[in-house]
C-alpha cells in the first residue's frame, strides 16, 4: 500500500480509524505508505482524534480537507501544559512554562496546547502532559494508572504513588535564595529583611539561602559587622494589612530590601516599600513585571528551563533516565539561565553586581565552592522588628 487514493477512505476508516482516539499511544499509519492522494480523506467528517504521518509520508494538500473533527500531525508527540489557573495575562509560573514550552514545540512543529482540565487534555489526543503546581498535578495519580502511554512532566508538584510514566521536579529554593541574598548585598544592601508565609521546607528554603547567601557576599567584602538581616515567617501566603505594617515599620527602620517569600503577600510589601522608598526582592517567577522596578531581582524556579529540558529528553528517547525519578533540581550548568533556579532576566545589574558577578557565583555553586547546606543554617531572632 505505497499509495493512499480516496477509494481506500472507506475501508480505513472501517478498519484503521476506529483507533485514531487511542490515548495510550500514537496512532500511525502503515508502515509500507508512501504518499496519502488528493482528497482521500476529504469530507470524512466522522472522524476524530489525533493522526500521526510520518515525516517521510508525502501528503496532498487536500487529502484531509473538510475532517474538522481529525488533527494531523506529522509530530509523535502531543503536549499539553496544564496550570492551575487558566489567565496567563500576568505574570506567573503557569505563563513561565507556557511561554517555554509553546516556543520549543512551535520550533519543531509538534502540536502544543494549554488548559486547566487534565481529563480534557488527555481525551483530546496529548501524550505528553507538562502539569504546573501542586494543584495541577492533583489528577495525575489516577491518570498515570489509566494513560500507561502519555508521559507526565509534573513541575513544583507531587503525585502518590508514582509510577515510571510520571517525572515530578522539586526545586532547590535554597540555592535560589543564596543567588538573591548574595546578589543583594553585592548591589550595596546592607540591612535586610526577610518575610516568609507559612514556614514550610520551601519556604524556609528561601529565607535559610537568603541567610546563607548574604553572609557569603559580606564575607568576600568584609562587611561581616555591616550586614544585618530582619526575618519573620507571617503564616500567610495572602496579602494582608498585618505584612504591610510589617515591612513598613521594617522600611522605617533602615530596611532597605526585603525578600518576600509569601506568594500574594508580595502586594503588601510591595506597597509599603512604594510609600518608603523601599526595594523588594521577588519570588518563583520574575515579579518586576507584576509589582515595578522597586523589584531589584526574583528569587526564580526556573520551570520553563525544566520543561523544555524534559522535553529534549523525550525526544531524544530518553524517557527512561527520568521517567519515575522526583530529583530536587537547581544549579546544574555554567550558564545562569540553563538552569532549574536562577535570577530574573530584569535584575538590577550594577558596578557591584554585574552579569560577570552572577555567572561566577553560579559558577562556584555548581562546583560546590559556595553551599547551601542545611547543615550550616543561620540562627534567627524571634523578633522580627529588630534587623
Amino acid at each position: 500500500m505505497k499509495h493512499l487514493a480516496r477509494f481506500a477512505a472507506v475501508l480505513l476508516a472501517a478498519v484503521f480509524f476506529l483507533a485514531v482516539t487511542a490515548l495510550a499511544d500514537p496512532v500511525t499509519l502503515p508502515a509500507n505508505l508512501e504518499v496519502i492522494e488528493a482528497e482521500a480523506f476529504e469530507g470524512c467528517e466522522s472522524l476524530s482524534g489525533v493522526l500521526y504521518i510520518p515525516a517521510e509520508v508525502e501528503v496532498d494538500a487536500t487529502a484531509f480537507d473538510h475532517t474538522p473533527n481529525l488533527t494531523v500531525t506529522r509530530s509523535l508527540w502531543r503536549v499539553a501544559v496544564i496550570g492551575d489557573s487558566g489567565d496567563l495575562s500576568e505574570p506567573s509560573l503557569n505563563r513561565d512554562v507556557w511561554s517555554a514550552v509553546s516556543a520549543f514545540c512551535q520550533a519543531r512543529d509538534i502540536p502544543c496546547v494549554y488548559g486547566t482540565d487534565l481529563d480534557a487534555a488527555l481525551s483530546g489526543g496529548s501524550n505528553v502532559v507538562i502539569t504546573v503546581g501542586f494543584l495541577a498535578a492533583g489528577g495525575v495519580g489516577t491518570a498515570q494508572t489509566a494513560c500507561p502511554g502519555v508521559r507526565f512532566i509534573c513541575l513544583d508538584g507531587a503525585v502518590d504513588n508514582q509510577q515510571s510514566n510520571v517525572y515530578t521536579v522539586s526545586y532547590s529554593t535554597r540555592e535560589a535564595g543564596f543567588m538573591a541574598g548574595y546578589a543583594a548585598v553585592r548591589m550595596g544592601y546592607r540591612s535586610l529583611g526577610f518575610m516568609g508565609g507559612m514556614d514550610l521546607p520551601d519556604v524556609v528554603g528561601y529565607g535559610q539561602g537568603f541567610l546563607q547567601g548574604a553572609n557569603r557576599a559580606a564575607i568576600e567584602l568584609n562587611l561581616t559587622d555591616a550586614v544585618s538581616a530582619a526575618y519573620v515567617y507571617t503564616g500567610s501566603f495572602m496579602p494582608s494589612g498585618s505584612a504591610y505594617q510589617t515591612a513598613r515599620s521594617w522600611y522605617q527602620a533602615g530596611t532597605e530590601v526585603i525578600f518576600c517569600a509569601g506568594g500574594s503577600q508580595g502586594e503588601s510589601v510591595i506597597r509599603a516599600a512604594d510609600e518608603t522608598g523601599g526595594r523588594m526582592i521577588g519570588v518563583d517567577t520574575d515579579q518586576r513585571a507584576l509589582y515595578g522596578d522597586n523589584v531589584v531581582t526574583s528569587a526564580m524556579k526556573n520551570l520553563g528551563y525544566s520543561a523544555t529540558d524534559a522535553l529534549s529528553r523525550i525526544l531524544a528517547g530518553a524517557w527512561d533516565g527520568i521517567g519515575g525519578t522526583s530529583p530536587t533540581l537547581g544549579v546544574v550548568h555554567a550558564a545562569p539561565a540553563d538552569n532549574h533556579v536562577c535570577l530574573a532576566p530584569t535584575t538590577s545589574f550594577n558596578s557591584g553586581f554585574t552579569a560577570a558577578d552572577y555567572a561566577a557565583m553560579v559558577g562556584k555553586l555548581l562546583s560546590g565552592e559556595y553551599s547551601t547546606s542545611a547543615a550550616l543554617e543561620i540562627a534567627v531572632s524571634g523578633s522580627p522588628a529588630q534587623p
